[in-house]
């Protein structure tokens, strides 16, 4: 495992790679040991996407190589999670309407897993939001959930 850390405009992120692909990116208020990174493309290529996204560029995540690692409800609300446009925001409801149609799917089974999520800003779950427009449910806090949708704008 690859890791490091990245110091953005809103803390630190920690990295980390299998090696072939971005498996997490998430917010930590203490910087942690780093392991062996040196070399290691896909860091090399999250650190410049980061980069570009928080100079106001709006870098593609196609362009980055992420791995996915959880139930097959999850994998769906993530993908779907890749489809937000930048700049936008979605309800959770909305979000279980695109992905499951008509069926009965709970705001909270939604929000659990966009909880779940964990190469955050790159797989946008903050652009998820409460039906009323309310700032809920983020992992790496409500005020940078706030920073990230006002940056978008």
């Amino acid at each position: 495992m690859y890791k490091m850390n990245y110091d953005s405009p809103i803390g630190n992120i920690v990295l980390k790679s299998d090696g072939y692909s971005l498996v997490e990116c998430y917010f930590s208020d203490e910087e942690e040991n780093e392991e062996k990174n040196i070399g290691n493309v896909v860091l090399e290529e999250t650190v410049q996407w980061l980069d570009d996204y928080f100079k106001g560029n709006k870098p593609l995540i196609k362009d980055l190589p992420i791995k996915f690692k959880g139930t097959e409800f999850q994998l769906k609300v993530w993908n779907e999670l890749l489809k937000i446009p930048y700049g936008s925001t979605i309800s959770y409801k909305e979000l279980g309407k695109i992905i499951f149609g008509e069926k009965n799917i709970s705001s909270q089974a939604i929000g659990r897993a966009v909880s779940k999520n964990k190469l955050l800003v790159i797989v946008p779950c903050h652009r998820v939001i409460g039906s009323r427009g309310d700032l809920v449910g983020y992992a790496g806090g409500i005020d940078r959930k706030k920073y990230l949708l006002d940056h978008e704008k």
